[in-house]
């Protein structure tokens, strides 16, 4: 199971070979997508995003599971941002993961590098 940050979901919609082909690669081998509620909410929050944009990633969307922002993942994310000092979108994307035990597919290992546990694959 691979959860994904943001920036993998932009690379990945926008084309970007080296992540797409990881991504689909990932997929034929049986690999389970997830994206956090709250990449949900900053690819949508792009001031410039275009209608297109909006239609090719609810497209996307349709092909994962998107993991809801419960209980229980709320408060490990709040000791993920209180333990790491974490932003709130990385320390849910974080507890995603870790919640998931799934692997984290982000561009910015530098974030997350620090929280224990966590697996990642940088793209």
């Amino acid at each position: 199971m691979l959860v994904l940050d943001t920036n993998a979901i932009i690379y990945r919609l926008a084309g970007e070979a080296a992540v797409s082909n990881l991504i689909i690669t990932k997929v034929l081998e049986g690999e389970e997508l997830v994206v956090p509620a709250t990449s949900v909410v900053e690819f949508l929050s792009f001031p410039k995003i275009s209608d297109l944009e909006i239609s090719r990633f609810n497209i996307f969307l349709g092909q994962t599971r998107v993991a809801a922002l419960d209980l229980p993942l709320a408060q490990m994310a709040g000791r993920l941002r209180k333990d790491y000092r974490m932003s709130l979108g990385d320390s849910v994307v974080a507890a995603t993961a870790l919640s998931f035990r799934a692997t984290l597919v982000t561009r910015n290992v530098k974030d997350f590098k620090k929280v224990r546990g966590l697996k990642l694959l940088s793209i």
